[in-house]
């Protein structure tokens, strides 16, 4: 994982993508003086961004002024998976694992400091925060979020870290640098994570990450049950390992193809 020098980046790009990003996350249109208070620009900029956004087709500008995203955004998303197939590898497993459990499961990879789902099957949704693809949520208060970070070495994580809070979602959330780099090392010796309502009150989730034969992580797979629906020595005694036996299935499988 590698950070660009801020002196190497360019600001035009920057700028372009926090538009695109707000209107996003807005999921509505916004008008010219929100975009701009929201991204920290004066009019002038923002309208020039959002002038050459509808030029190249990623935005577009409504009769009343306000903007939104167009389809055309979907292309980045394809893109990505042009360049993945783990993915379309891991879904027959994660079907067979979610109607065997009757949970929910997915599939996710490390973006900085946030989780990013790349596939997700679900019987029964455990999580009342939808989780489709594309979902973003924060690696540090999340089972599978906190298997990707312990893969890496502990000056890496302070780094990734430094000057970045740890937001509390629950009252079991970790919240500081020292306790998060603390339970990595564990997870790292016993080879799954698990979240106990650190992220949602009444959600367990587990997860372990994958490897491939060089011993690069490929990316993680997780489980999410409503504590109320699901025992507690259930989940550890049966999901938890049906989960681990999932996940080496899916690296197997993907390195007998060439795809780790």
């Amino acid at each position: 994982m590698t950070t660009t020098p801020v002196q190497e980046r360019n600001s035009s790009t920057v700028k372009s993508f926090a538009v695109l990003e707000l209107l996003g996350q807005a999921g509505v249109p916004m008008a010219l003086a929100d975009i701009a208070r929201a991204t920290d620009l004066n009019k002038t900029t923002a309208r020039r961004f959002l002038a050459t956004l509808c030029d190249l087709g990623y935005v577009e500008r409504l009769p009343d002024g306000t903007h939104k995203l167009t389809a055309r955004v979907l292309d980045l998303s394809s893109m990505y998976f042009r360049t993945t197939v783990l993915p379309t590898h891991a879904m027959p497993h994660l079907e067979r694992f979610c109607r065997d459990t009757h949970t929910s499961t997915s599939l996710a990879i490390l973006d900085r400091t946030e989780t990013v789902y790349t596939a997700h099957v679900s019987e029964r949704e455990a999580l009342s925060v939808g989780v489709q693809i594309g979902t973003r949520l924060p690696a540090h208060a999340t089972a599978v979020g906190k298997v990707l970070l312990s893969q890496l070495a502990a000056p890496e994580v302070e780094r990734l870290y430094a000057g970045h809070p740890l937001t509390a979602h629950t009252s079991r959330t970790i919240t500081t640098l020292p306790d998060l780099v603390g339970a990595l090392g564990e997870i790292r010796r016993q080879g799954f994570a698990v979240s106990e309502e650190e992220y949602e009150p009444g959600v367990r989730g587990a997860a372990c990450a994958m490897t491939a034969a060089d011993g690069s992580v490929i990316g993680a797979i997780n489980v999410s049950v409503r504590t109320e629906n699901v025992a507690r020595i259930d989940f550890y005694s049966d999901i938890l390992p049906r989960l681990l036996r999932t996940a080496y299935d899916i690296a197997a499988d993907a390195g007998r193809t060439g795809t780790a």
